[in-house]
């Protein structure tokens, strides 16, 4: 356990999105404390639809890299030391039920949360993490043995970044994303 927790405020305002790794290998204990914030998510109805494969041995990492790197793609990934692959899981039947009245995604919430939670939890720990969406789906189902209709819904790469990471990105001001009634 960190024994000088980083505030939740400052974990949100340092996340960014790494994309230059050092090749040092991310401890167990590390990937162990983003995995438990991780699994603590909120999710609707508590249905916890996720499963978090962890990727570090030479052999996975390459199938992974080489699925998440199609048409140029992500071409950070080939130093990076661990990729997280986000399994979609069946969600409990209430909240199956919920979605369907509703006509709501609550799955897709769901893992969103679990990921934001992996990544800040990883960011307190001075890891750097660049989440993926852009990857042939289906060589990762091959590579990970799943069932027919799992779907991997993300990947996340983690790793010790080369150098501190500045969010350079720009966001929209206060006034454009509130409105108070």
């Amino acid at each position: 356990m960190n024994n000088n927790p980083m505030s939740v405020q400052a974990a949100i305002e340092q996340r960014a999105s790494c994309r230059s790794f050092t090749d040092e290998p991310v401890s167990q204990a590390d990937l162990e404390q983003c995995l438990a914030a991780a699994r603590l998510a909120p999710s609707a109805c508590n249905g916890q639809p996720w499963r978090f494969v962890v990727v570090q041995s030479e052999a996975g990492l390459q199938e992974i890299r080489g699925a998440v790197q199609q048409l140029g793609m992500n071409p950070f990934v080939k130093q990076v030391s661990c990729l997280v692959v986000v399994v979609e899981e069946t969600t409990s039947l209430l909240a199956r039920f919920g979605a369907r009245m509703k006509q709501q995604d609550y799955t897709q919430i769901d893992l969103g949360f679990a990921a934001a939670h992996f990544c800040l939890q990883a960011t307190e720990l001075g890891l750097g993490t660049c989440v993926l969406g852009w990857f042939d789906e289906a060589k990762i189902q091959r590579y990970l043995e799943l069932p027919e209709g799992k779907r991997i819904r993300l990947v996340l790469a983690v790793g010790h970044p080369k150098e501190k990471i500045n969010r350079t990105t720009s966001r929209k001001t206060m006034d454009q994303i509130r409105e108070y009634r």
